[in-house]
């Protein structure tokens, strides 16, 4: 498991969740490298925080039949931790419309629901911590203040690195000295 299958699992989660309650809302990665300016919809965000290593990797040799290799497996348990967020414009004549913040609370349901549990697990991913929906207020480009409301997702999996070993096939004793 990497980060961009992480992301496709976050967005294919988001995506059936915030389908399936009827709320119509981009889902993309945030920091794009071709992104200029702020949505004119509303947009759920998310991108990646940190990732940290939990204990010893697991390792075990064994033996590969097909290409006659030792397989040197080393497994090592993962925490992945992504930030998700949203930007909803608001105006004065759409006062009834969703808020940024009913977004992300929305957001933060769908990706601890059980569909969305359920999906993670089948792809060997743990939904190990959700954290609080957190709310900060910045002025926009035209001097309105916006809710930039977020919250965090800890996702566990392991990590596999796999290295091979040819099998000796000629061993040669040689005795120098005496």
């Amino acid at each position: 498991m990497d980060e961009i299958q992480l992301a496709a699992l976050i967005k294919s989660s988001l995506d059936a969740g915030l389908t399936s309650q009827g709320i119509t809302a981009a889902v993309k990665r945030n920091y794009q490298p071709r992104q200029q300016g702020a949505p004119s919809t509303p947009v759920i965000l998310f991108y990646h925080v940190s990732s940290i290593l939990v204990g010893w990797p697991a390792k075990q040799d064994v033996w590969n039949s097909t290409t006659s290799d030792f397989d040197h497996i080393e497994t090592q348990n993962r925490e992945s931790t992504w930030q998700i967020s949203a930007l909803a414009p608001q105006t004065p004549l759409s006062a009834t419309a969703m808020t940024t913040a009913d977004y992300v609370l929305a957001a933060s349901m769908v990706i601890q629901s059980d569909p969305a549990v359920k999906l993670m697990a089948q792809s060997e991913v743990g939904l190990r911590h959700v954290t609080d929906v957190r709310s900060m207020w910045f002025a926009d480009e035209k001097g309105q203040f916006e809710e930039s409301p977020s919250f965090d997702i800890v996702l566990s999996y392991q990590a596999i690195l796999k290295t091979s070993t040819p099998k000796i096939d000629k061993f040669s004793l040689i005795i120098e000295g005496v």
